[in-house]
């Protein structure tokens, strides 16, 4: 279940959260019951795990069912492109110079990279993003020039690493006095389309550090 933050508004710096809620896979069928009911489009109950709880817990409300509000809850049967609808706005507000941050978040095993990157039937938030800044930038009528560069970076057990370079070192924090806090030797790639950044995606998601997890068999730390 990754949790999806993103700016609320363009006027605030408020957090934006979404539930996505993943089906169980054939094993977690096999041994487990699903927990998460989802209500509507913004509530979401944790049920109590320990089934041994008799009469008077439940009625004394002795239980650890919870119920949780979120700006957006997605039940098991959505699609990614049904939780990008929903951040879109904030994705559009990038080439008005806006900033915007978009991340999932999870245990191993929760889906965070199905949910950024996806399938090609089922592309993800990532993917969906990129379409939508070079569609907005190819269609701007006004007389801005625009940018596009491109960086991506991985932190595997508290070390930093540069995907775009063959053979990264560790890279390290620094406080810089014009940009503030930047990661030092940090790659940066000017790009056309969104069809090179998805290429420098792949290239980097093929350099990603895994390792094999009773939840994932190739889980990045």
């Amino acid at each position: 279940m990754p949790t999806i933050r993103a700016p609320a508004s363009k006027k605030t710096a408020t957090l934006l959260v979404a539930v996505k809620c993943r089906p169980l896979t054939e094993a977690e069928r096999r041994h487990c019951r699903h927990i998460i009911q989802v209500i509507d489009k913004k509530n979401v109950v944790v049920l109590d795990p320990d089934l041994s709880k008799d009469y008077l817990d439940l009625i004394q409300n002795r239980t650890k069912e919870r119920r949780y509000s979120f700006d957006h809850v997605f039940a098991p049967g959505c699609v990614n492109a049904d939780v990008y609808k929903n951040i879109s706005s904030t994705i559009a507000g990038v080439i008005q110079g806006l900033n915007a941050t978009v991340f999932a978040y999870g245990s191993t095993g929760s889906g965070k990279t199905y949910t950024m990157v996806g399938t090609r039937n089922d592309p993800g938030l990532m993917v969906l993003s990129l379409h939508t800044i070079f569609d907005l930038i190819k269609n701007d009528e006004s007389s801005d020039t625009f940018e596009v560069t491109c960086s991506y970076l991985e932190v595997y057990n508290e070390v930093i690493y540069d995907l775009l370079e063959k053979s990264s070192g560790h890279l390290e924090l620094r406080e810089d006095p014009q940009h503030g806090i930047i990661v030092a030797g940090l790659r940066s790639i000017k790009v056309q389309s969104a069809d090179k950044i998805l290429e420098l995606l792949n290239l980097g998601n093929s350099r990603r550090k895994t390792e094999s997890t009773e939840a994932n068999a190739t889980s990045s730390r």
